[in-house]
């Protein structure tokens, strides 16, 4: 037969050959790049597809076990292909942010970069954006910034620090955005004097809710803009009775700590403080140590304005979760995008 061509002469449709053991390991040809196109649908629509479901999705699929770092990379190839090489994302971030700031006239932002290798190669190392529309929107927000800090799960590790207040309605209003190398003292600090010095600035009183983080602690002793006395700090309440519960599991204490953090006067504060007294004297002592105006409402002076926990922070990195596996440049289209959209969507709940 010299042609090229070939026919099927018998065709059957059922097969009864068990599953191959070896086929059911991590099979050479199965790459990285295979998987990767197999799940760029999915990837397109959640970045943040996590590894075990894409494992369980090939499995399915091809009866393979792929092991943990093949699908790591078979998304991050995906990624990649849809959203953009890391290393030119990081070349590209300085065009980026020119770019907003010229069709968003106001808008902040400040790079930070260090000297690579050689006196001409630098690299990256934080950056700290705020929207125009942000800066002055806060003007008619409530004087409280929630502030919080979620690990990017990417190429390169890092963690994103958000600045979020809430406007008259009660909903989240998205205030500033820093790419740090992790939560540390100097990165706090570091982004802290941004939002204080570009956002906020010195003509108004502000509190801020955070959760106890030794970097945020350090930033409140060591920074002159936090230690001025129209700034005033308060703790989230549900991190306060996360940490209580570490050291005293009792359901009944759980709620009571809850209910002396919250309640509006001081008589059922110490209420509450006494009943866990009567249940624990290490766990009242515990509480006790923490100055109460941080974590009781009841002692707050109406700065948090009714705001127990940092949720406001936490609802945003919930927003943008899908968004933390990608590329700089496209993370930060994502914020800007986001803002874009909420406003967007409030102003058209305004005039219907």
């Amino acid at each position: 037969m010299t042609s090229k061509k070939w026919k099927v002469k018998k065709y059957q449709p059922h097969h009864s050959c068990r599953e191959d053991p070896v086929m059911a390991r991590d099979d050479r040809l199965l790459t990285a790049k295979i998987i990767a196109s197999e799940i760029a649908p999915k990837v397109k629509v959640d970045p943040d597809y996590s590894i075990k479901l894409i494992m369980s999705d090939i499995y399915e699929k091809f009866n393979i076990h792929v092991s943990y770092k093949k699908a790591w990379n078979g998304r991050l190839i995906a990624l990649e292909r849809k959203f953009g090489n890391w290393e030119a994302s990081y070349n590209k971030l300085p065009m980026l942010l020119e770019s907003i700031q010229f069709s968003n006239p106001g808008t902040v932002v400040h790079l930070q970069s260090q000297q690579a290798g050689t006196p001409d190669t630098s690299e990256f190392r934080r950056v700290f954006w705020s929207f125009k529309a942000s800066i002055d929107g806060f003007r008619f927000c409530l004087p409280v910034v929630s502030v919080d800090g979620t690990h990017l799960y990417g190429k390169y590790k890092g963690v994103l620090l958000v600045a979020v207040a809430m406007n008259a309605n009660r909903e989240i209003f998205l205030l500033a955005y820093a790419v740090v190398e992790s939560e540390n003292a100097d990165s706090w600090s570091w982004f802290f004097a941004r939002v204080m010095r570009d956002v906020v600035g010195n003509h108004r009183s502000v509190c801020i809710i955070s959760d106890r983080h030794a970097g945020i602690e350090s930033a409140f002793r060591a920074l002159r803009e936090l230690r001025s006395p129209q700034v005033s700090k308060r703790y989230c309440l549900r991190h306060i009775r996360s940490n209580f519960m570490t050291k005293f599991r009792n359901a009944e204490l759980k709620k009571l700590c809850w209910q002396a953090g919250s309640t509006p006067t001081e008589q059922e504060f110490h209420d509450c403080m006494q009943q866990i007294r009567d249940i624990n004297e290490s766990a009242f002592l515990y509480l006790n140590e923490i100055p109460v105006e941080m974590w009781a409402l009841s002692y707050d002076d109406g700065k948090r304005y009714g705001i127990l926990t940092k949720n406001l922070s936490e609802s945003f990195n919930n927003v943008l979760k899908g968004c933390r596996t990608l590329p700089i440049t496209a993370l930060v289209k994502a914020t800007f995008d986001k803002v874009v959209q909420l406003f967007a969507d409030r102003r058209n709940a305004g005039i219907m």
